[in-house]
């Protein structure tokens, strides 16, 4: 038991050597000057770095908004297929595996599909909202499964005890329905927010007129296997903030528990 403790330890150990390096080399190559007024430079040029700082903020705007949109869909989704004795059930069938295709069709494909879609159709839609249609087809599944495989679970004597009650189905949905699932609903929230983050593939084939994306600024800058000093600098310093905020919600999770 305890060689197979130890065995498995170190494996552990080792995964997160290797999943940790390129943050680690990431961070030293943002380090790397002749000088300590050098490497500060550097990061002053990140944190004055507007097209970094844009790039970001529209990253994170495309990400909030097509991590929403995905939970509105994805909810309106999962009700509609679990709801029992409802009409429509080849339908239901139907949109139940209509939903993870997206997730199997590679993200260039999909990327490209939509270009040539926007360019037929002739809109003048924007390329922001080109990339959150785009965002919102591919993580729109990942709150899907995560809120039907809650409501599937969910007892459905609460419901009836509810409408014995005089509560209407409105009622029974926002008060009763969505408090039960808002943890999944959150989960599929974040897991839709981080996909649509840092997703660089269907953004490049999307991006133009003013809107590029973090990811694809990044990308763009990459020459030879290497970043300029300045967004090494920026890169570390958005390690720096997340870390703190995962910890942050660590801390507090931790003190509520003492708290109970």
């Amino acid at each position: 038991m305890i060689k197979k403790l130890r065995a498995t330890t170190v494996f552990l150990i080792f995964g997160l050597m290797f999943l940790c390096m390129p943050i680690v080399f990431l961070i030293k190559n943002s380090f790397d000057g002749d000088s300590i007024r050098k490497i500060v430079l550097h990061f002053c040029d990140a944190f004055n770095s507007r097209e970094l700082i844009d790039s970001l903020i529209t990253s994170l705007k495309i990400a909030f908004v097509a991590a929403t949109s995905s939970v509105v869909l994805g909810i309106l989704a999962a009700v509609f297929t679990t709801v029992p004795n409802g009409a429509g059930r080849k339908c239901k069938k139907f949109l139940d595996k209509m939903v993870f295709i997206p997730m199997i069709i590679p993200e260039a494909v999909i990327g490209l599909s939509l270009l040539m879609f926007f360019i037929k159709i002739d809109l003048g839609i924007s390329c922001f909202v080109k990339i959150i249609v785009a965002h919102t087809l591919v993580t729109v599944a990942y709150v899907y499964s995560n809120v039907k495989s809650r409501l599937l679970e969910f007892d459905t004597i609460i419901e009836e005890a509810a409408i014995d009650l005089g509560a209407k189905p409105f009622t029974i949905f926002f008060k009763i329905k969505i408090p039960l699932m808002k943890r999944h609903i959150f989960t599929g929230w974040a897991l839709a927010f981080i996909i649509s983050f840092d997703d660089p593939i269907m953004a490049n084939f999307l991006s133009g007129g003013g809107t590029t994306t973090f990811p694809v600024l990044i990308f763009s800058k990459l020459t030879m296997g290497k970043l300029p000093p300045e967004v090494n600098a920026f890169v570390v310093m958005l390690i720096s903030v997340i870390m703190l905020v995962v910890f942050a919600f660590f801390f507090l999770g931790k003190s509520k528990k003492v708290y109970r």
